[in-house]
């Protein structure tokens, strides 16, 4: 009578027959070699993948530090820029109010200074413009 074994997953009782310990035996020495190898493959596999994904997971969090930075750096000379286009509105305003009192009648000579200070103010508006666009892309 063939001998019963139980599993330690106390499983149902399982029958240990000679067909089944043949087959056991009867695999060749060079197919569990290979199966050893085809395993110790999957394993290398899964190695490189873990390897990929940390190294993946390491370059995202240094790009977006990088881009951080570089956010901050062009927040705080876009900051300056539009400070510096204020104070050109500011002295804009403040030349035109002289103007406008020293010239009385001349208001030619006015809107040309004006028309001047404009585009000065123009052309570095537009400038700053194009260098973030730059930036961006």
């Amino acid at each position: 009578m063939p001998k019963q074994v139980r599993s330690k997953r106390s499983g149902p009782a399982r029958v240990a027959t000679k067909r089944a310990a043949t087959k056991r035996a009867a695999t060749p020495r060079a197919a569990r070699a290979a199966q050893g190898q085809l395993e110790k493959g999957v394993r290398e596999i899964e190695k490189a993948i873990a390897d990929v994904q940390q190294g993946l997971a390491r370059a995202e969090r240094r790009i977006e530090t990088d881009a951080r930075q570089r956010i901050r750096g062009l927040q705080k000379e876009g900051h300056a820029h539009m400070r510096t286009l204020e104070e050109k509105r500011r002295e804009a305003t403040r030349l035109l109010g002289k103007l406008s009192a020293a010239a009385g009648e001349s208001w030619e000579d006015i809107t040309k200074t004006a028309q001047t200070m404009i585009n000065e103010a123009r052309t570095t508006a537009v400038a700053v413009v194009e260098r973030f666009r730059n930036v961006l892309n």
